[in-house]
């Protein structure tokens, strides 16, 4: 029955993609944030939502005059895309020969970063950056809803394992977690009651869903993403009773499972599981040592051939005493995982690109500040994009999170955001675009 209705349904999302590019921009990244496939078992289980949307989206971009569409004019993010995209490239031609993952996620970091250099060209104006932050903000928190929903339904009892296409608990529970200020931002700025009501059960089922999923990293990455949200918010006193519900709420409503594991955060010498993701971050800077400008190919620490290989070779980690397995294991860290596959040319792209939603933050609040009133929802909008930048910075510490399609939808709607601000201000007070 779900297959059929997602079957009817996409006979309107495909003829509303044909009617603009807009619309068909928007449903390819939905259909990439939402991983729809994974909640459907028949038919349309295996049915591409995400590339048929790639492809219109393309076409009507080609094709359609869009009046707001704006010419391909390169801007600082988008040149650092295509740079990390000429890097994939070149990982994935000198590859190891035992990264047999290479090729997914080359043509997956390929079509992130397209969907990300096109952005500035279609979302111009006021309204279609609204439009970006509803989609980015339905695709997201409909995991934290979904799950969220199972784990109050069950009394506590349901244990969120992730989903196949983000990761295991862990990296579903920072997918959640970056949904959450895009939620808060929603219920500022949005004038309907429906909607407001709406942002406040989705936030408190992703508070359900991370509960959920006995994440560590996912509250410490909550509590410092809400710790951020409040140090930036012009309503710190809202922010800060915000805070205080939700811990309230979380310690009430939390089973003692979630509590014994959270109660298992030791030091890192206790943690066993903790050394050996730190085994896994010395093969990986062994393989960018040897390999410093190509890497070793996409997830090929995860490959026990390659594993194996460099297991003993020269690392920038090889005075800490760790335990020593032959198997191959995932990198445990966004940024150990970017320099084993891509050496240390691409880690350098890739740091680049996390620190720019930062600069832009405080580039967009000066200006807005300078502007006036006309501008709030810009600057508040720009403190919402960093704290969910800030939730990924940390979360990504100890999870193989660098290819997330959200993250790069994120960095590039910081920098369009940015360009919007800009084009207002020299605009003047009665030019700005709605």
């Amino acid at each position: 029955m779900r297959d059929l209705v997602m079957a009817v349904a996409m006979l309107g999302f495909v003829y509303l993609a044909f009617s603009s590019s807009l619309v068909a921009y928007l449903l390819w990244g939905w259909t990439a944030f939402v991983a729809i496939n994974f909640y459907l078992y028949g038919f349309m289980a295996s049915f591409q939502f995400n590339m048929l949307f790639a492809v219109v989206s393309l076409a009507m971009l080609a094709l359609s005059k869009d009046p707001d569409k704006q010419p391909f004019s390169p801007n600082r993010v988008s040149i650092l895309f295509m740079l990390f995209a000429v890097q994939a490239t070149l990982t994935f031609v000198f590859a190891l020969e035992g990264s047999i993952q290479s090729y997914f996620f080359w043509t997956l970091i390929l079509k992130v970063l397209l969907f990300g250099i096109l952005m500035p060209m279609i979302i111009t104006t006021r309204v279609r950056i609204y439009a970006m932050v509803v989609t980015l903000t339905l695709g997201l928190a409909m995991h934290g809803v979904v799950e969220g929903g199972k784990f109050i339904n069950s009394g506590g009892g349901h244990h969120v394992i992730g989903l196949p296409k983000f990761g295991d608990n862990n990296h579903f529970a920072l997918l959640v977690v970056m949904g959450m200020p895009l939620l808060i931002y929603m219920f500022q700025h949005s004038v309907s009651k429906l909607v407001k009501l709406g942002t406040v059960f989705g936030l408190i089922f992703s508070v359900a869903a991370v509960i959920g999923t006995h994440s560590r990293g996912g509250l410490l990455s909550m509590m410092l993403a809400g710790g951020w949200l409040v140090w930036s918010s012009r309503r710190k006193a809202v922010g800060i009773a915000a805070l205080i519900a939700g811990a309230v709420i979380i310690v009430a409503t939390a089973p003692e499972s979630w509590s014994e594991r959270m109660n298992t955060i030791k030091t890192a010498e206790e943690d066993s599981s903790f050394m050996g993701r730190v085994e896994a971050w010395k093969v990986s800077t062994a393989i960018a040592l040897a390999r410093p400008l190509t890497g070793g190919g996409f997830h090929g620490v995860e490959h026990r051939s390659v594993w194996v290989e460099y297991r003993d070779a020269p690392s920038l980690l090889s005075g800490v005493e760790t335990p020593y397995t032959l198997a191959g294991r995932a990198a445990h860290s966004a940024y150990f995982e970017v320099l084993g596959d891509t050496g240390f040319v691409g880690l350098l792209l890739f740091l680049i690109i996390l620190l720019m939603p930062f600069l832009a933050r405080n580039e967009i609040r000066r200006l807005s500040k300078a502007y006036g009133p006309g501008l709030i929802w810009a600057s508040d909008l720009a403190d919402t994009l960093s704290a969910v930048m800030f939730a990924y910075v940390v979360g990504a510490a100890a999870l193989s999170v660098a290819y997330f399609e959200a993250l790069y939808a994120i960095v590039m709607l910081m920098e369009t955001l940015r360009q919007y601000v800009l084009r207002t201000v020299a605009a003047g007070p009665s030019g700005g675009a709605l």
